[in-house]
């Protein structure tokens, strides 16, 4: 995960 955990599936949000 991100440095920033969002409601969406972080498996996405993973190199934003």
């Amino acid at each position: 995960y991100a440095e920033f955990v969002i409601v969406v599936d972080a498996d996405e949000v993973e190199g934003v």
